[in-house]
């Protein structure tokens, strides 16, 4: 689904909330306001392509489709998910959805980490969705045990492959859905989780679940940070049927 426009990004943890609206920050980022203007990525116009996918002219929402499995066939809407990450290869472009935003997703991620000041020790992170582990790779490198939780086999292990020699953390093949039955699966408390694009492919019970149990797995000073996209507020959510992915809108959120 390409309908998406930027949605507010909230990091949290035990004793903060850090509401950050994303559209703003890509615009301090794109302008200059955050990093040099040598690095400024000219390819992104804030104005021109949130007017393009804030659109929602020819999209379907199907909510009554998206209701029916969550409340009858759990296991179709997680089977269709599972099946569409099935097709994908183990590559960066197969990960961001086919588009050219590798670099560019890291820069800003990285530029909204430092605007939180964050002030605890380095130690643990958790890469939840972690795929092939481009973000544990990129984004959290400078925590020292970093581990990762993704459904696919073949994706922790060219993330594994992809790591530094040097670098410790446990690969967890695990679904989402599963963790939330199987929380002993995470052996630490985290100063950082990271989960970015993947709570789309969870039902709404059991996104309210994950974060409940991640949550318990925070340090003290520990921060929990979201990246998901939402759809324009014309919908409250768009469901895909093909990968059973959830787009929800601010409100919904």
């Amino acid at each position: 689904m390409n309908n998406e426009k930027p949605c507010e990004g909230m990091a949290s943890s035990s004793t903060t909330t850090v509401p950050m609206n994303r559209k703003e920050f890509y615009n301090d980022l794109i302008n200059g306001n955050l990093v040099d203007e040598d690095d400024s990525d000219d390819d992104y116009n804030p104005d021109e392509d949130d007017a393009m996918i804030d659109d929602s002219e020819g999209y379907e929402s199907n909510e009554d489709e998206y209701q029916q499995l969550q409340k009858k066939n759990k296991k179709k809407f997680y089977r269709k998910g599972e099946d569409h990450w099935n097709t994908q290869k183990p590559i960066i472009h197969d990960m961001v959805g086919g588009n050219d935003i590798h670099d560019f997703d890291i820069r800003v991620s990285t530029e909204f980490i430092k605007s939180l000041k964050l002030n605890h020790k380095k130690q643990y992170s958790l890469d939840v969705g972690a795929g092939i582990g481009r973000l544990s790779q990129y984004l959290l490198k400078d925590y020292k045990v970093r581990d990762l939780v993704d459904r696919s086999s073949l994706f922790l292990s060219a993330a594994k492959k992809a790591m530094p020699e040097n670098t410790h953390g446990s690969y967890i093949e695990s679904s989402l859905e599963n963790l939330i039955a199987h929380p002993e699966l995470l052996g630490n408390h985290y100063q950082m989780i990271w989960i970015q694009y993947v709570l789309m492919y969870l039902l709404d019970d059991d996104l309210v679940n994950l974060l409940e149990i991640l949550g318990q797995h925070l340090t003290e000073d520990g921060v929990l940070v979201i990246r998901e996209s939402c759809c324009p507020s014309s919908h409250r959510l768009l469901f895909d049927e093909e990968d059973s992915s959830t787009t929800r809108s601010d409100g919904e959120w």
